[in-house]
């Protein structure tokens, strides 16, 4: 049976391949057929095959493949796979560029993908493509270098930083000015973009100026448009308004700009509140902070608090015009003062304590003064300490008369200890004294001086006569007196001669003659041969002789006469003829200068016909018929003139003819003007507001103001425009001066200014305490500000203490009392602790000189003791005593071997007496729980419930997270030890990278995920330039990457 099935089998197949032979393929077939496709070279095929023909199809030119057919009853059948088209693999990066495909979906023949330059740089070779062949990429990865700015230009006075002449895209310029006098006129940095053109032209350096500012609420005076460096602007605010800063505005150079300093800013006065109020002080209206001129707050105080005054707890303050409050709206607490009046001894206040209303201090008083009330005990009121005063005096004396003196003021019968009595000398004698109650009497200078013998150098005085107080003098042969006359009177004044005179060498000249209509720069009162001084006449006078010269005792003007030194330039006129019924409004003069007017004014009832102005022409007046007639009934044709009131101009004379149909008719009109003013002159140190009206015109008032660190001498600051100019002189601002230090004989102060002169600001003071036992209590430097203020209060010179204050617990001290705060100086003592304390420090101190002790304070700590230790722990050191001082320490081992330390193996012995741990014990080493989880992370095994001692667990981080450390932990006497970190991986938010403008410089870093330290570079969009501080290639640190931003 198996024999006639193979044979059976073996028929069939013979057959079917006969059958399969006797049908042909062709190529049309094929060619028509779904297994075609372009991809295949069919120029070798035949035209037919027969049945069961294999036949392989070859691929065309950049394709490959292996690809049969098969001929099987007629009909094509396919083995293999089919032509694809052959891959040329990654083009290349260029750098510096991206690519992208411009034809075809992959790396594959007949591809091409196209170079594309990052910004900022461009393409230097042929062609920006490549192109996918038979034998892989044509051509080479393109070229891009980065764009290259042109060479940079400045003048000698511009300081450059950075590289002007080889600078690429993203490159930056920065400029500065060689000269602190100049400023940047353009930008200060500049930066090569990506087009290779600098983002701005390179700035120059100009002299420092500001443009005249346009000032909301306010008006600058004067016409200049251009400052220079250091010009003061003068401006004013409209009414309701103030400077915002009290200084005065100046051109100034800020940065690499010229600009004014302080901004001039004009803002609403008002008056201003801190909120919530200070303790003590509650306002009403409560929650308003901001108060306009006029309106007004209710300040109240608390119990202990006063306002304008200590007896005061309430008032009502006003803000004023000029943005201050009427009173400061502050509460202060009610506090004594802790300084000892003169007549108390024993004082129980420490320097710099603050007694407050309600408390109370211990007093006693000096010998020869008792209590006032005789509590010894002062109480701080309201009114200040209470009694007061807090000592009497108990010593009582008579009044004392003195022959050459009187008493200033009231005499009393009797006078009381320390009680002090004036006298002013008489009869010729000069100056005063005091003299003063004491135990021993009257004491004190009781002298009354006289001036002392006048002296006359190259001279000499007689007298005085009769009890006089007057001397008389001349000058030796060959010397005269620097003013007329050869003697001379001087009288005692306040102990001082009056009216002494110098005398000097008759070759020699005293000061110099009045010239009439000028005026001589002199410098003092004695003149040597050949010394000359200089003559200034007055505006319209011009000098004949310039200078006076002194020769052979006179002065010499070269045969000028003195009142013909300063001579007019042009003829003079003799006083304006007198019109009848009329005055001349301006002040009398016996000479005016050529180019001079007056005005004539008609008294009242009376009409002035013709101009009322007449001008001095070359020596003469003008003629003008000039009648004042009185005022009566007008008659048709009468013409009436009008003349401006005193402060006002106009053009054209106002005239009004009378008619009878129409009454009066206007012939000419014009209008009236305020008479200007010139320009007021600036004050050194100082500058003007107006404070009346609106410009410098007739009534305007202008006030002066003194800069920071100057004050006023002068004694008017404001002057009025009125005629024809500026009333009183301009204000001078001296700087301000700090006043001397208070005379005390126990303080030394070194650094006063020679001859009693002021003390300038910026100037120091030093205070020493030189007497032994004293301390100085206070700075031992002043400086003097600039607002004419010291910096500290003056020091003054205490006995030298020690301060105990409160000892530390369980100490105690030998050689004090319990009522002693403070011990003098070389006093000792000695310290001790409580039973079970241990003394630390020094056990005796001293204080010194310097008011410090020679040592700290010691201190008492517990005594640690050594019990309880298990047999088997070996301590180091061994402690004999069984008792531990604080600091000291114990180290613990184990005996037995294969035991370990259950616990801390080191304690200290701690200040209140204990240990800082329990002392440990010893046995077998210990297993571990669980070992802890590792985030982001997990173990290699499973975990167990139970580890013995050295069992070892290893971790894993999760993907892209990078391990720290590891990757084992050990179990070690029931506790794990291995430091394991699994840091993060950062990610890149497109949206983010979107919001800063940057995008990533090469395509690899295109990816989702960085892991830590991985570096990635960025660059800005087009269009955008680098800005902050973060650069452009950041590094991930453990899930944290800075962005840089563009913009």
């Amino acid at each position: 049976m198996h024999i006639i099935t193979q044979s059976c089998i073996l028929f069939l197949w013979i057959h079917t391949l006969t059958f399969v032979k006797s049908q042909d393929c062709t190529l049309q077939q094929f060619l028509q057929g779904d297994l075609y496709d372009s991809n295949f070279d069919t120029t070798g095929l035949e035209t037919s095959y027969p049945g069961g023909k294999q036949v392989r199809v070859p691929c065309n030119v950049g394709h490959s493949g292996f690809f049969k057919l098969i001929c099987v009853e007629g009909g094509w059948q396919s083995r293999g796979t089919k032509c694809q088209p052959r891959s040329c693999g990654h083009p290349g990066d260029a750098q510096f560029a991206d690519f992208h495909l411009e034809k075809g979906d992959d790396f594959v023949f007949g591809s091409q993908v196209v170079y594309t330059c990052h910004k900022g740089y461009q393409m230097v070779s042929r062609t920006n493509f490549r192109r996918c062949m038979a034998e892989g990429w044509d051509g080479v990865v393109p070229i891009c270098e980065a764009q290259q700015c042109p060479v940079i230009h400045v003048n000698n006075n511009v300081q450059v930083i950075g590289d002007p002449e080889e600078a690429t895209y993203g490159n930056v310029i920065r400029f500065s000015c060689k000269s602190s006098s100049e400023v940047l006129e353009g930008s200060s940095e500049i930066y090569c973009n990506e087009y290779g053109d600098w983002s701005a032209d390179p700035p120059i350096c100009k002299e420092i100026k500001c443009i005249k500012p346009k000032i909301e609420n306010g008006n600058v005076h004067g016409d200049i448009q251009v400052y220079k460096e250091d010009e003061i602007l003068h401006f004013a605010c409209n009414r309701g308004f103030k400077r915002a800063e009290n200084i005065p505005s100046k051109c100034t150079k800020l940065g690499t700009r010229a600009d004014w300093s302080p901004t001039p800013v004009c803002e609403p006065i008002t008056c201003k509140l801190d909120l919530p109020p200070l303790y003590g002080t509650s306002y009403e209206p409560a929650f308003r902070n901001v108060f306009s001129a006029g309106e007004t707050v209710t300040v109240t105080c608390g119990e202990r608090f006063w306002i304008s005054d200590p007896r005061k707890i309430s008032v009502v303050t006003t803000c004023e015009e000029n943005g201050e409050w009427s009173v400061r709206p502050v509460c202060q607490e009610v506090r004594c003062s802790n300084r000892r009046e003169p007549n108390v001894y024993w004082w129980n206040v420490y320097w710099g304590q603050q007694i407050s209303l309600g408390e109370t201090v211990n007093y006693r008083c000096k010998e020869g003064y008792r209590s006032t009330d005789g509590t010894n005990q002062a109480t701080c009121t309201r009114n200040g300490w209470s009694p007061d005063p807090l000592c009497q005096g108990t010593v009582k004396l008579t009044l004392q008369y003195f022959e050459n003196a009187d008493i200033s003021g009231t005499p009393k019968h009797t006078y009381k200890y320390n009680d002090q009595v004036e006298y002013v000398c008489k009869n010729g004698f000069t100056g005063n004294f005091s003299i003063t109650c004491k135990k021993i009497g009257w004491t004190g200078s009781r002298e009354c001086t006289e001036c002392q013998k006048a002296i006359v150098p190259h001279g000499f005085v007689v007298g005085p006569y009769n009890d006089t107080d007057t001397v008389y003098y001349t000058c030796d042969e060959d010397y005269k007196l620097v003013t007329k006359g050869w003697w001379g009177e001087a009288k005692c004044i306040g102990g001082v001669w009056s009216g002494l005179q110098q005398c000097i060498a008759k070759s020699n000249c005293g000061g110099p003659p009045v010239i009439p209509n000028g005026k001589v720069i002199s410098q003092h009162s004695n003149y040597k041969p050949d010394d000359s001084v200089q003559i200034i006449c007055k505006e319209g006078y011009s000098p004949q002789v310039d200078r006076l010269t002194c020769l052979e005792g006179k002065w010499n003007s070269n045969g000028a006469q003195l009142r013909t030194i300063c001579a007019p330039t042009a003829k003079i006129c003799s006083p304006p003829p007198k019109v009848d019924n009329a005055v001349v409004v301006s002040s009398y003069q016996k000479e005016y200068l050529s180019g001079s007017e007056v005005t004539y004014r008609c008294r009242d009832n009376y009409t002035l016909e013709g101009e009322a102005t007449i001008t001095c022409n070359d020596g003469k007046w003008v003629k003008r018929n000039i009648v004042c007639t009185k005022r009566a009934e007008y008659e048709e044709g009468h013409v009436i003139y009008f003349t401006c009131e005193t402060g006002y101009i106009s053009g054209p004379t106002i005239r009004y003819v009378c008619t009878r149909e129409n009454g009066w008719l206007k012939l000419s009109f014009s209008f009236f003007s305020v008479k200007p003013c010139e320009l007021p002159d600036d004050t050194p140190n100082g500058y003007y507001q107006i404070i009346h009206g609106d410009d410098f015109v007739f009534g305007a008032v202008i006030k002066y103001f003194c800069n920071e660190g100057y004050q006023m001498v002068s004694k008017d600051n404001t002057r009025t425009c009125l005629l024809d100019k500026w009333t009183n002189h301009v204000p001078i601002c001296d700087p301000l001066s700090c006043d001397p230090p208070p005379a005390d004989e126990e303080i030394t102060v070194k650094g006063l200014p020679e001859n009693d002169d002021p003390i300038l600001p910026d100037r120091f003071l030093t205070f020493s305490c030189d007497g032994p036992g004293k301390i100085l209590n206070g700075s031992s430097v002043l400086i003097c500000g600039i607002d004419g203020q010291w910096d500290n209060p003056f020091p003054t010179c205490e006995d030298i203490s020690c301060k105990v204050g409160v000892l530390p617990a369980h100490l105690n001290a030998a050689g004090l009392s319990p009522a002693n705060e403070t011990v003098k100086v070389g006093h000792r003592l000695k310290f001790h602790c409580d039973n079970g304390y241990w003394l630390d420090g020094s056990k005796e101190i001293q204080c010194l000189q310097t008011g410090q002790w020679n040592a700290p304070f010691p201190t008492c700590s517990g005594i640690c003791r050594v019990t309880g230790i298990p047999q088997n722990v070996n301590t180091i050191p061994r402690v004999p005593a069984y008792e531990q001082r604080k600091g000291q320490k114990l180290r613990f081992s184990c005996r037995l071997r294969g035991h370990v330390l259950h616990g801390k193996a080191q304690v200290e012995c701690l200040e209140n007496g204990q240990w800082s741990d329990p002392f440990p014990t010893c046995g077998p080493p210990l297993g571990c729980e669980r070992p802890p989880h590792l985030p982001d992370g997990d173990t290699t095994e499973r975990l167990k419930f139970k580890y013995s001692h050295d069992e070892r667990v290893e971790y894993i981080c999760q993907n892209y997270y990078i391990m720290q450390g590891g990757p084992f932990r050990t179990c070690n006497n029931g506790h794990w030890t291995g430091a394991i970190r699994c840091l993060k991986p950062c990610t890149v938010d497109r949206q983010l990278m979107s919001r800063h403008n940057i995008q990533f410089r090469y395509t690899r870093d295109d990816k989702l995920y960085s892991t830590h330290n991985d570096e990635i570079e960025f660059v800005c969009i087009r269009g955008k330039h680098h800005v902050g501080t973060y650069a452009m290639r950041q590094r991930c640190v453990d899930g944290e990457m800075n962005l840089p931003s563009c913009q």
